[in-house]
């Protein structure tokens, strides 16, 4: 039975989608069983159509509930035996445009991937937190290295805030923090060969190419799963015999699809019987437009299988380096014992401030103004390009994240055409191709988003749009 309390500091849609994400959890609704229609139920609980449908949404997002036009919302069939808690009682639960000449070409507007708009990070907040942290530390700052793992109490705010964020479960011990992914990668890899005589390794394709190249530089077998509508393809990867695999289960990366519950619980399930780990990259997780962010894989894994991977890149610059891995908590005295003479490689005075931005609060409303101001990004942008572009070209990838993928569905373009075209009318977008292994689709192309101003949205679409007619 549904209740709500409209009294509640929580919204009344999230109130619906946790009642019944519970009883799914819970066995009390069966798979393929109707949900009440919106307008009966919206009825019964005295709420707007609007709010069952938002609650019905998220639910959709995470795969607990299947829609089909026409006929209804219905329960998906999955495994409800990985809600079940394991006995851990020594879990310890944290604390709540630039112009520029190339080719004689001027390029008015970069949509390169990761970049942001310098005139959106927050320069005032940030100089606080290097004057608290030089006020309050200088006489230790600058008189010895630091902790190997990175700073005690920033690794305590890292852990509190992925609880509150992103449901993941871990004490700051279990935190590393790291210059980049891919240092941070590589450490993983090379600490699973040591200790576990792991060395064969599975990624998405398409997928990331620099930790394709990492894994290559570690070991000669390295398999490229497939990509579904739905993420990492899980037959694909039963058929090999990799121990390791690396995904990018909330938005897939650089397709944007999200790993519904069901192949979450199949993808833990696979690593319980290979006895192998997953790496769990959540490098933009938190910029969900059309829903909640959806929970990371980590939160529901009772085995101690997923090893999870963050940036703060996306949330605050890119320029800043600064990336984290959570460990299970059985590898993490052999990863002390194997790098033990290693340093972070992330300056004192960067980790301090930051925990400064963190204890503030000020980290909290950069994160709330910055996805309210992409959403707008992304929403005026797929609204204005849906309108412009010729009826050939799809929109992959939208719903979250910093970009998106163009696709010439006639094959009339190809990635080589788009990118000219786009770069003759001064916008440049990016080749996909790198991003595939073996087979390359040559009908896509990259746009990133975060560095442009609302202001210039229209004047890109229309340049594309004339680029592409």
């Amino acid at each position: 039975m549904i209740s709500i309390n409209k009294k509640s500091p929580t919204p009344v849609y999230e109130q619906i989608y946790e009642s019944i994400k519970n009883e799914i959890a819970n066995n009390q609704r069966k798979a393929n069983e109707k949900l009440p229609p919106i307008r009966l139920l919206a009825a019964d609980l005295m709420v707007s159509n609007n709010t069952i449908k938002q609650a019905y949404s998220q639910l959709v997002a995470e795969g607990y509930v299947n829609n089909i036009p026409g006929s209804g919302y219905y329960v998906e069939k999955i495994d409800t035996s990985f809600f079940k808690k394991k006995n851990n009682s020594d879990t310890i639960t944290p604390l709540q445009t630039n112009n520029y000449e190339k080719n004689n070409i001027q390029i008015k507007y970069n949509l390169e991937y990761g970049t942001i708009n310098p005139l959106e990070f927050p320069v005032k907040n940030w100089k606080k937190a290097i004057d608290l942290a030089l006020n309050y530390e200088a006489a230790t700052l600058f008189s010895k290295y630091g902790d190997r793992d990175g700073y005690d109490c920033l690794r305590q705010d890292i852990a509190e805030h992925l609880f509150v964020a992103r449901g993941v479960k871990c004490s700051s011990d279990q935190i590393v923090i790291g210059p980049s992914t891919y240092v941070l990668i590589t450490q993983v890899l090379i600490l699973l060969k040591k200790y576990k005589s792991i060395n064969t390794y599975a990624i998405e394709n398409p997928g990331y190419d620099t930790i394709r190249e990492t894994m290559s530089l570690l070991s000669n077998k390295v398999y490229d799963i497939p990509v579904t509508n739905t993420g990492i393809s899980i037959r694909a990867l039963s058929k090999t015999d990799a121990k390791v695999t690396y995904v990018t289960p909330s938005h897939q990366f650089p397709l944007g699809v999200v790993m519904p519950i069901g192949k979450r619980q199949k993808l833990l399930q696979w690593a319980i019987d290979n006895n192998g780990y997953i790496i769990e990259d959540d490098y933009d997780s938190e910029l969900r437009y059309n829903s909640q962010p959806i929970p990371s894989l980590q939160s529901i894994d009772q085995n101690e299988r997923v090893i999870y991977l963050g940036t703060l890149s996306k949330a605050i610059s890119p320029a800043l380096r600064i990336g984290y891995l959570v460990l299970p908590k059985h590898l993490c005295n052999e990863f002390n014992e194997l790098f033990n003479t290693f340093n972070t490689n992330i300056p004192e005075l960067e980790q301090h401030a930051l925990h400064y931005f963190f204890e503030s609060g000020d980290l909290e409303k950069h994160l709330r103004k910055t996805g309210k101001l992409y959403k707008q990004k992304h929403d005026s942008l797929i609204k204005e390009l849906k309108e412009l572009l010729p009826k050939d070209f799809e929109i992959i990838g939208t719903g979250g994240g910093t970009h998106f993928i163009l696709k010439n569905l006639s094959g009339r373009l190809t990635e080589e055409n788009m990118t000219m075209l786009a770069l003759k009318q001064g916008v440049k977008v990016y080749p996909t191709s790198r991003y595939y292994f073996g087979t390359q689709p040559n009908n896509k192309v990259m746009v990133g988003f975060a560095s442009l101003s609302t202001e210039d949205i229209s004047d890109v679409c229309q340049r594309l749009a004339v680029a592409y007619k």
